[in-house]
């Protein structure tokens, strides 16, 4: 958030004043956990959304990752998702916009980037990874595949 001002800010009864203060506004909570929770349950809705329109419009997928380092230090991740529908529609999408929450690694941000092609179910559509000249481009991939081999492999032993 700008300033590094956390939800909470939202309880204090100098911002509910100023919010009642707007005509034709309305803050419909007063509390950050409503906050919260109205925020989580709209993400969960988007997630289920988009993945429905992957398993509909998408027979494979490019991905384009960028990391970078905010200025009160979080590091975070974006992955950007490209691809054409059956009638060549070009179509691109925010997949993930996340803290990595741990060391700035290749495995951790394969992790992040692995577990987001599970839970979007395109995994086995991936084509094409594209960073940012990063020095770690090639090691960041590397790791992915080998996540990827080390889940599908076991796929693979589980129905044989």
């Amino acid at each position: 958030m700008a300033e590094n001002i956390s939800f909470d800010a939202i309880e204090s009864l100098f911002f509910q004043k100023m919010i009642n203060d707007i005509s034709d506004l309305d803050l419909s909570f007063k509390f950050a956990t409503t906050m919260r929770r109205q925020i989580n349950a709209k993400y969960k809705v988007c997630c289920e959304e988009l993945k429905k329109k992957l398993a509909q419009t998408c027979q494979m997928i490019a991905i384009s990752l960028d990391d970078w380092s905010s200025k009160n230090s979080v590091s975070i991740i974006a992955v950007i998702g490209h691809w054409l529908t059956e009638n060549f529609e070009y179509k691109k999408h925010v997949l993930e916009f996340i803290e990595i929450e741990e060391s700035h690694t290749d495995e951790n941000m394969a992790e992040i980037v692995v577990n987001l092609l599970e839970k979007l179910a395109i995994s086995i559509k991936l084509i094409t990874i594209t960073g940012d000249n990063a020095g770690n481009n090639d090691t960041l991939a590397d790791e992915i595949l080998h996540d990827l081999q080390e889940i599908y492999s076991s796929f693979l032993e589980s129905i044989v």
